[in-house]
């Protein structure tokens, strides 16, 4: 019977040799994609997905952190290659090579089923995952059966003054489980968006959140909720183009309402990008939708085709609502268009400042173009690359430098890098997920003789923690050749690199979100916004012509300021953005449930009169939005009815 079960389970028993190989390989990048490639051919995808929960298996169907059949007969009979690394490493292993194999985070592939040919059907559902053995880290990590997002709105409010945007993203959360859950999600920042507010349900009332340095949040957050297991919610920001929101408990069969709220700069191209989803750890129904309402001041606004929009003007601004599809609030997300022009010269009164740099005054100017001298392309040929073959290989024809282009394409590992010089020689072969942290560390080495380069990377996620990164940091802190950096997620996830790049002072990060013409897109990001920043004590007069603009402004400011110091300065940068109330890479923001929370970590809550506002929303607005959002299903439903009459 063994015989038997073990040739039918073969794929299963050669992917847990694969992800032995792995464990062995450790920082060996040769050993790494030999063992990528072995689990690829032979191995089977379900069987590493499952191994990607192993931790999580009750203790009625685990043995050996493994829960298939195969898995069993290999630990009873002990089989060569598969009692060393293999049995004792952890679910991080299968998670990383689970990526390396596909091109796919583990948690982007939905909970795995045990479901195997000589298991019966009462096996086929998901019993054998329980508990959350992630909850409080620094990772989304794997989905939570039975956690999903029940509710989502946006509210959105445009000035046209200042050519800032804000708004709110309200998102519930439902636990149809038996124990509280910890509800965690990866949120894709638009270009220049950062956060603004963050706002929890306690009790029913809406609370603030207290902001500070990362360190701090974080500890309060992992106190409250990993050890007394009550409700904060957290946001952090790990990378440059992401924040990362954890919030507990989801009562069990109960629900968790927070709010969060972005600031963002209308692009010069009239587009305003909105965050989106990318990484989550709940369910998201195949039903979901979002209302969406965003106002204006001035000007004119358009939501994109398919979202059947709604236009109207509510207290003589206008306005526009509909019902935002989930693929417009995950994956790269989507923008509304605001036409407007922005006052040449604006002031705000800063209430987290000093009286002597009360107001923060903008001065704006002509845009300013890169125009880089010569170009190193980094193209990841991770699988998700697949489907933008065609967009890739336009973009680098059209903006390559003649006899000044370097193309570099990583392979599974670090031997297979591949360096060309022609574009037109440019042949993407994508499988799997490949770090492309080799290919990054020999375009910067490559830079390093062409002053004025430019680096364009264009990549999908990388979830993986790359064991070359070091020599990649150690490799830019060497570099003393000023060059430009052009970030392009095509595929928007968790980025473990983008961090390395962002705290350099002599790289730009230009994030790119994809559009059809990629080439297009990436000239646009050339393109930064002119102006100029000063402070002026409190009372004193402002330049003449200047408009008087909403605190955001000094938010926006504030957010600047923080980039700038971090480069000599992390610490000083922290403390801006935290006394602004903004969520960046140096700071944070956590809720907590009781006043004590705050006054024994040391940290103070915001007030709701300081935090951020969107103009009340009439009641109309609300009405119409909901029949505008229904009024598909009542018609598609009278016209069924009517088929049936006589």
């Amino acid at each position: 019977m063994a015989g038997v079960i073990l040739l039918v389970e073969m794929p299963v028993i050669l992917t847990h040799l694969g992800i032995s190989r792995a464990a062995e390989a450790g920082s060996d990048g040769s050993s790494m994609g030999s063992a990528v490639k072995f689990t690829r051919r032979f191995g089977s995808e379900k069987a590493l997905l499952r191994a990607c929960y192993a931790q999580r298996r009750s203790s009625a169907f685990r043995f050996d952190k493994t829960a298939d059949p195969a898995s069993w007969i290999v630990g009873l009979l002990k089989l060569p290659g598969l009692t060393g690394a293999s049995r004792t490493a952890e679910p991080g292993v299968a998670r990383e090579l689970y990526y390396r194999v596909t091109g796919t985070p583990f948690n982007e592939a939905g909970l795995p089923r045990f479901s195997q040919p000589l298991i019966g059907s009462m096996f086929n559902q998901r019993p054998w995952l329980t508990g959350d053995e992630d909850r409080g880290g620094t990772q989304v990590a794997g989905r939570i059966d039975g956690l999903s997002l029940a509710e989502g709105r946006m509210d959105w409010h445009c000035e046209q003054a200042s050519g800032l945007t804000w708004g709110e993203w309200t998102l519930t959360f439902d636990n149809k489980t038996s124990v509280p859950e910890e509800a965690r999600c990866r949120i894709a920042l638009p270009p220049g968006g950062f956060v603004s507010r963050v706002t929890l349900w306690v009790n029913g009332q809406p609370e603030e959140a207290a902001f500070s340095t990362v360190s701090k949040v974080r500890a309060a957050y992992q106190s409250v909720a990993v050890v007394e297991r009550r409700d904060p919610v957290l946001v952090t920001q790990p990378d440059a183009g992401s924040i990362l929101v954890q919030a507990f408990p989801v009562p069990a069969r109960g629900q968790l309402k927070t709010r969060i709220t972005f600031t963002v700069p209308a692009g010069m191209d009239s587009k305003v990008w909105l965050p989106s989803l990318v990484e989550r750890n709940f369910e998201l129904p195949d039903s979901a939708a979002h209302p969406i309402w965003v106002q204006a001041d001035q000007g004119t606004l358009t939501l994109p085709a398919g979202v059947q929009p709604h236009a109207a003007m509510e207290g003589g601004a206008p306005t526009v609502t509909g019902s935002w599809p989930q693929s417009h609030f995950t994956g790269s997300g989507s923008f509304f268009t605001w036409a407007h022009q922005a006052a040449p010269v604006v002031y705000a009164e800063d209430p987290f400042a000093a009286p002597e740099a009360r107001l923060v005054v903008r001065t704006a100017s002509d845009p300013t173009t890169i125009k880089p001298t010569a170009i190193a392309w980094v193209i990841d040929s991770s699988a998700p690359m697949e489907s933008r073959k065609k967009a890739i290989a336009s973009a680098v024809a059209a903006l390559s430098i003649p006899g000044q282009t370097a193309i570099f394409l990583p392979g599974d590992a670090p031997a297979e890098l591949k360096t060309l010089t022609d574009p037109a020689a440019l042949k993407l072969d994508c499988a799997g997920g490949r770090d492309n942290t080799p290919a990054l560390g020999a375009a910067v080495d490559w830079m390093r003789s062409h002053p004025g380069a430019c680096l364009i990377w264009i990549h999908g996620p990388q979830p993986i923690a790359a064991a070359s990164r070091s020599a990649l940091e150690q490799l830019l802190e060497r570099s003393v050749a000023p060059f430009t950096l052009a970030d392009v997620p095509l595929v928007q996830g968790e980025n473990n690199l983008s961090g390395v790049f962002a705290a350099l002072p002599r790289i730009t990060v230009l994030p790119v979100r994809h559009e059809a013409d990629l080439a297009l897109s990436i000239r646009n990001a050339f393109q930064q916004r002119g102006g100029t920043f000063s402070t002026l004590p409190e009372g004193s007069a402002t330049p003449v012509g200047a408009v008087k603009t909403s605190d955001t402004l000094a938010r926006w400011f504030a957010r600047q300021e923080a980039t700038r110091l971090s480069r000599n300065d992390p610490a000083a940068a922290s403390a801006i953005a935290a006394a602004h109330q903004i969520v960046s890479p140096w700071s944070g923001a956590v809720v907590l449930e009781r006043a004590e929370d705050y006054h024994k970590h040391g940290l103070t809550q915001s007030s709701a009169s300081v935090g951020q506002q969107i103009p009340v929303i009439p009641e109309p607005s609300g009405v119409l939005l909901i029949l505008f959002s229904t009024l598909p299903v009542l018609l598609r439903r009278r016209r069924a009815t009517r088929a049936f009459l006589p």
